[in-house]
Parts: C-alpha cells; structure tokens; sequence
C-alpha cells in the first residue's frame, strides 16, 4: 500500500472517529416543591380579584393508613413527575419531555364565595387533583453544560375544590393551564435517593433540581413554588405508594 493510500484511509478513520458533542441526561424523576405563593382567578359570574392560595404540606392530608410514607417530605405541596429522560447533545441542546401532576395540595388563604352568588358557601376552600383525570403537561429541558441549564414548561391541571378540609365536600371543579419560561435548574439539591438525588443509582450526573419557578395562565392565575430538599430517605417504592393513594381519594 502506497504511503498516500495510508494517509487517506487515516484521514477519513480521523473524519469519521472525531469526538461528537458530550452526551447530557437528565433521568425521570420527580419533582418536590412548596409553594411560596398561589392566586386563581376562579370568577364564573363577573370579575372578582385572584383568590389567594397557600400551601397545605401532604404529611397532613389524610391519606388513611399507612402514613409514614408520607411522614419525610414536608414541606412538599406539589409534585411533578418527569415521565421520560431528557438527552442533550452538548450546550446549548433542547430536550422535551412529559411530565404530570401527581399531587397538588392548596388551601385558600382567605375565605370566599366562588361564584359571588350566595349560592356556593362561603368559606375557606382546599383544592386537591381531580381523580381519575390526569394533569399532563411538557418540559422542554435546555442544557447550558453538563451540570445544569434552564426549562419551559407547559401543563394542564384539572382541579377539585373542596370547602372546609381537603377531604371535605367537593363544591366546584374546574381547570387552568399553566406557562412557565426560562426557570433554572441544576444537577444539586435533592435529598431522596431514587426521587430526587441520584436517579441513576451511583451519582448526581443526571439529577435535575428546581430551585424555583413561576407559572402563570395568563389570565390572572399564577403558582410560584420552590424546590424541597426534603430530609430523611423515602424509597421509590413508598414514594410510588403516595401517588398511587392521592390518585385514589
């Protein structure tokens, strides 16, 4: 083989052998926050201000037995599920993925009438998920580098609002969907191995952690949360337990 035979067949392996761009994950997983401030815009006969909404921790909803599972992620009010991984093919890449709703848990920070009516009581108001209808949604993931970036996210959450107490008579239902743009994110700050902190089993390469975030449906109703770094150790399994009762109630 001539010596400019070798040089070419070398030059085209060094072609096709080049390094690609880093290959970037973010694993399923979820998402734990509180929430640090909620408004509904809930007028159905004539325009009344956003009605105030705070967090109500899920280690006190009244799961029914068994409890402890629910007793170590205080002071969670909200989760999210990211349903799929997000690959990135180097900075700067986007990835979307599904996620939903799996827990959401409100209480009116004032009491009020939902309709302005007198028909519906007046009273403070919990709101909880709808059951049997699931609150879907995306993330679109962007990568700055490997160890965080930024996300949009778009979801709908079918609501059920309770007068009294989360378990109490459901008085009205109702819907809204939800933006968010340009929220950061990082590979630190999960606490529960499996959940939120090394969701690949060995480290936190593919962790995905929310410090905060602000969502809006541009009409008025908005919910900004931040993320839990929830203590103790709650496994996937008891975790999955949770969901499965929320769902069920």
């Amino acid at each position: 083989m001539t010596r400019i035979a070798l040089a070419g067949i070398l030059a085209a392996f060094a072609v096709t052998a080049a390094p690609s761009h880093a290959q970037f994950t973010v694993a399923s997983g979820y998402d734990l926050f509180e929430t640090t401030f909620a408004g509904f815009d809930l007028d159905a006969n004539g325009p009344l201000p956003p009605i105030p909404f705070e967090g109500v921790p899920l280690d006190l909803f009244d799961f029914g037995p068994p409890t402890g599972i629910v007793n170590n992620i205080a002071p969670t009010d909200t989760i999210v599920r990211r349903i799929n991984p997000a690959i990135g093919n180097g900075p700067g890449s986007v990835d979307t993925i599904d996620i939903e709703i799996v827990a959401l848990s409100l209480r009116s920070s004032v009491p009020f009438d939902p309709d302005d009516t007198g028909i519906a009581p007046f009273g403070f108001y919990y709101t909880t998920l709808q059951t049997g209808v699931p609150s879907l949604g995306t993330m679109d993931i962007t990568f700055d580098d490997a160890d965080g970036g930024t996300f949009d996210s778009t979801f709908t959450v079918f609501l059920d609002f309770h007068i009294g107490a989360a378990n109490g008579p459901t008085i009205f239902q109702g819907s809204k969907t939800f933006f968010s743009t340009n929220n950061s994110w990082q590979r630190f700050g999960g606490e529960i191995p499996g959940v939120n902190l090394r969701l690949n089993g060995f480290d936190t390469s593919e962790d995905f952690f929310v410090p905060d975030a602000f969502h809006d449906d541009g009409t008025g109703s908005t919910h900004q949360v931040k993320g839990v770094p929830a203590p103790g150790t709650l496994s996937l399994l008891a975790f999955g337990g949770l969901v499965a009762m929320r769902r069920r109630r």
